[in-house]
């Protein structure tokens, strides 16, 4: 578990003010910008459902989530994200999600095909992509602030992946098959590619910031936690750097 928090400038990484709250299982669960996050779901121990918004300098508590699980998905903006999926016990994978409106939360439209968690998600409140989930699965879903529906399957099966972009194109990466993966594969709206691989296969990193065409993967399960940072940027080159 941990409450650390660290900012990208584009060369380094900065220690900045920590969370609130010290847990763990959320890397996935977060939406917004470097200067404007939404922090949401982990375990702490115990499935919480504190979540905390970031304005560039410092955290601070807003209200709850609807519901406490760990290991489920975030996308979105600081005044307009989307959560869903996850584990929660004894009750198992959730398919339910919520909307947040920059003040509170709400039951979302929609239920998941596949009720899953720790899955790679990218998008917005509505057009999201989500694929792959704890059971190593293929499957994908979009969702377009009503509904999700199934798409193209993932070349290979996997948990623990990081994704950015929309509906309509986004990119998963790194990940467990059950073995720690390198791979990345692109989303065109319809199927998947892979293309160039992470330089250090892991999991559970985060994405921050960043798009479909260029973004920052750091940290993550490598095994055991791993310090090192990729960018990543169209069409497939990536370099690799050690954070500070």
């Amino acid at each position: 578990m941990g409450d650390k928090t660290e900012t990208y400038d584009g060369t380094t990484w900065t220690a900045v003010n920590n969370m609130n709250t010290n847990k763990a299982d959320n890397s996935g669960a977060t939406a917004g910008t470097v200067t404007a996050t939404l922090a949401f779901f982990g375990w702490a121990p115990g499935m919480i459902q504190e979540t905390e918004k970031w304005d560039g300098t410092s955290w601070s508590e807003v209200n709850n989530i609807p519901y406490g699980a760990y290991d489920g998905a975030g996308l979105g903006t600081q005044t307009a994200a989307l959560a869903f999926g996850g584990y929660k016990l004894p009750s198992g994978f959730f398919d339910t999600g919520a909307a947040y409106d920059g003040t509170s939360w709400t039951t979302a439209a929609g239920t998941l095909n596949e009720a899953r968690g720790n899955m790679g998600a990218a998008g917005t409140q509505t057009a999201a992509v989500v694929a792959g989930s704890s059971t190593y699965s293929v499957d994908a879903e979009t969702y377009d602030g009503t509904t999700w529906t199934e798409t193209g399957d993932l070349n290979t099966g996997r948990s623990g992946s990081s994704g950015r972009g929309d509906s309509t194109g986004a990119f998963v990466v790194g990940g467990q098959e059950p073995a720690y993966s390198d791979k990345t594969e692109l989303y065109n709206g319809t199927t998947w590619t892979e293309v160039a691989d992470l330089a250090t296969a892991r999991a559970d990193s985060a994405t921050g910031g960043g798009n479909l065409v260029s973004a920052v993967i750091a940290g993550g399960n490598a095994p055991p936690h791993s310090a090192l940072s990729e960018e990543w940027a169209i069409p497939g080159a990536i370099k690799t750097f050690t954070s500070s």
